[in-house]
């Protein structure tokens, strides 16, 4: 079977101070986490003038957990009540506090929900930071407090940057490392000695979520061709920071399992034929064994290719979620789930191979783990940029039809079984029962 329809698928002219109480410790040797969003490639250090968001709770002091009882105290979530999610990763915030300035903070992402107020404490603004009143719809974000949508708004403070913020509670949210083109922006205190001299100088405008986010998204020349040749998606700003060695496992096994059915004693044909799933087969032994085998089967190298596609696109995050052997329950669970739904409704008796029931299953898991993700995807001759909501929607939508059109070639009924199925344990997951 094959995964064949996915492919249809400036500166600031305030003026800041710098106050011995807001000169933070440096957090050189740490061992801190660092990424852009995802789930872990180490730093040693973190530059000493930039917001230690990602230094460890218990390290040094650098960074210290607020109590229940002046978290309640603030307004925020009481004990008992669910944590806040990270609106990006769905990840629960950890309310930090740094020299007295307050911030939500997701470990796994490093996106940061801070106040305005702490925000301009810590740049040493001496105004008060307040957005503009026009807003822009940058990315499909909810507030983590109220769930009302983020907007991106310009704050003339800091230089027309735009931040994605509330309207409703006013707290903004900064991705990983934005503090640090925030501060790179605004004037040195170099700068701030002679007023007239600042007065001459064209200020700078700041794009924070365009130099930070976009800019780390920009796709060259070779990978804009390839989305359009292929119709393949391309995840928006959701990188890993972990290798993902279970999918790097199922990957090679894939590879080598195909190279050697390609060179094996009368070729691939002879292995699907052998060790391919087949609805009709009478001996049981062989019918449970190729269940598992026939995953590991591919009928052509752009089958195979496809597949690992996929495969690499949706796995690594949800192996950094869920962890390796939970990864590979989910894979192979969805794997079988496929192969039992394409045996109990299809009436078709060919042999079925391919790895897409189970990445069909990594699509449902994904969708319920990372709801509010984006992918870049080209319809027609625009590359646009769509929720994974409306992907999965449109995708779930052709195998459908595909299904009850009876369209042969392609394990229609499989591609539902294990979307089904791996959305089903996405929810499992996500949402656990409470006693």
């Amino acid at each position: 079977m094959r995964l064949a329809c996915f492919s249809s698928s400036a500166s600031s002219s305030a003026s800041r101070r710098t106050p011995s109480d807001l000169s933070f410790p440096s957090c050189s040797g740490m061992g801190s986490w660092r990424g852009a969003g995802g789930c872990c490639s180490r730093r040693s250090s973190f530059p000493s003038s930039s917001w230690p968001w990602c230094c460890s709770t218990t390290t040094f002091g650098c960074a210290r957990r607020i109590s229940e009882s002046r978290r309640s105290a603030g307004g925020s979530k009481r004990r008992g009540e669910p944590a806040m999610r990270c609106t990006k990763c769905e990840q629960s915030l950890v309310l930090l506090s740094q020299k007295g300035i307050p911030f939500d903070f997701c470990f796994h992402c490093e996106g940061t929900w801070v106040s305005p107020e702490g925000l301009a404490l810590f740049l040493g603004l001496e105004e008060e930071l307040r957005p503009d009143r026009s807003f822009f719809l940058l990315a499909e974000r909810f507030c983590p407090a109220c769930g009302k949508r983020l907007y991106g708004h310009p704050y003339p403070a800091l230089g027309g940057a735009l931040l994605l913020s509330c309207k409703a509670c006013g707290k903004i949210w900064l991705e990983a490392n934005e503090i640090e083109h925030l501060q790179r922006a605004l004037p040195s205190q170099g700068d701030r000695e002679d007023p007239l001299e600042g007065e001459k100088r064209a200020p700078k405008r700041f794009r924070s979520r365009g130099e930070g986010v976009e800019e780390r998204n920009a796709v060259s020349h070779l990978v804009w061709f390839f989305q359009f040749l292929t119709g393949f998606p391309m995840e928006v700003d959701h990188p890993v920071r972990q290798i993902p060695l279970a999918v790097i496992s199922l990957i090679v096994a894939d590879v080598v399992i195909f190279l050697v059915s390609w060179f094996a004693p009368g070729g691939l044909a002879a292995m699907i034929e052998r060790f391919g799933f087949v609805p009709g087969r009478s001996d049981p032994r062989h019918l449970l064994v190729s269940v598992v085998s026939s995953m590991f089967l591919h009928a052509g190298v752009f089958h195979l290719l496809g597949n690992l596609y996929f495969l690499y696109i949706f796995g690594d995050n949800l192996e950094c979620r869920l962890g390796r052997l939970r990864f590979l329950w989910l894979y192979f669970t969805c794997g079988v789930a496929a192969i039992g739904l394409h045996a109990f409704l299809s009436s078709d008796p060919s042999t079925v191979v391919g790895a897409s029931g189970a990445i069909s299953g990594l699509l449902g898991a994904y969708l319920i783990t990372f709801p509010h993700v984006e992918l870049y995807q080209f319809v027609f001759f625009f590359r646009l940029r769509i929720s994974i909501r409306l992907y999965a929607a449109v995708w779930f939508g052709m195998q459908l039809l595909h299904a009850w059109l009876g369209i042969p070639g392609v394990a229609w009924f499989a591609h539902i079984g294990g979307f089904l199925t791996g959305a089903m344990l996405g929810m499992l997951w996500r949402f656990p029962s409470r006693r």
